[in-house]
Order: structure tokens, then C-alpha cells, then sequence
């Protein structure tokens, strides 16, 4: 077992933390591109990951402009945030 203990605050900075933990206890090579995507994970608030899976539940549900709504509000609040961008773009393809 493997663990990572901190605040709760800091939530992305311990699961990036304990990815590095399991891949060196499973003995796994972290390429270049994979230590990149974790190095990035911590940049993204709780505030616009909270309203994009509210999106993606919206979603789920089959409410398109409801979704739509929340991935645009998660990206005004992060506007690098990749995920929102791409959901959006996918809702408004299909439209």
C-alpha cells in the first residue's frame, strides 16, 4: 500500500504525488507526455472542476443546453481548461 498525506486543499497536489508513489511501487514507467498530464492535474480549481462534472451529469441526462451552459461557465472561470472546451465543441457539432 501506498499513501500521500496533506490538506484536502491541496487535493490535486496529493494525487499527483501518490501517481508518482504507485507508478514506482508497480514498478511502471512514467513516459514524458504522462509525467506532463500529471504535472498539469494540480491547475485546475475544485470551483471549475466542480461545475464541469455538474456538466457532465447534465449531460448524462441528455440536457445539452444545460450542459452546455456549465461547460461554458467552467471555462469562463479557466479558460485553458481543455476538457470544457472539448465538450462544448462536441455539443456544438452535433447540434
Amino acid at each position: 500500500a501506498v499513501e500521500a498525506t496533506g490538506k484536502a486543499k491541496a487535493l490535486f497536489k496529493l494525487i499527483k504525488k501518490l501517481s508518482y508513489k504507485l507508478a514506482d511501487e508497480m514498478d511502471v514507467a512514467i513516459t514524458k507526455d504522462e509525467k506532463k498530464l500529471i504535472k498539469n492535474s494540480d491547475k485546475v480549481s475544485m470551483d471549475v472542476l466542480l461545475i464541469y462534472s455538474q456538466g457532465l451529469e447534465k449531460l448524462d441526462t441528455g440536457d445539452k443546453p444545460g450542459a452546455l451552459a456549465l461547460f461554458k461557465k467552467a471555462l469562463k472561470k479557466d479558460k485553458s481548461f481543455a476538457r470544457a472546451q472539448y465538450q462544448i465543441q462536441k455539443i456544438e457539432e452535433s447540434e
